[in-house]
């Protein structure tokens, strides 16, 4: 992806790709924001984490229902589910 400078040297994307960048950043916002609301315990760092089989099932199936929402929603701007992951990844190393 050409923007894999931009996002991962620079930290912002660029114009071409502020919308993928959007729905990455509403994938992480959206499944973190839902991971708080579910998990028993938040560790230093503000990340929820799961205690149980039960929390870890309720996140991981919340995560795959936004990805497959969000990945089409890119597919329509014209990006795969990989460029879409990429994103996600991306910013999750700078969070």
């Amino acid at each position: 992806m050409e923007c894999a400078f931009y996002t991962e040297y620079l930290g912002i994307p660029t114009d071409s790709h502020r919308q993928l960048y959007e729905l990455a950043n509403e994938y992480v916002s959206r499944t973190e924001e839902f991971d708080k609301s579910v998990c028993g315990k938040i560790n230093g760092d503000g990340i929820a984490v799961p205690i149980d089989p039960l929390e870890n099932r309720l996140i991981q199936e919340n995560a795959k229902d936004i990805l497959k929402e969000l990945t089409l929603k890119a597919n329509e701007l014209g990006y795969s589910q990989k460029d879409l992951l990429q994103m996600i990844r991306q910013i999750n190393r700078r969070s």
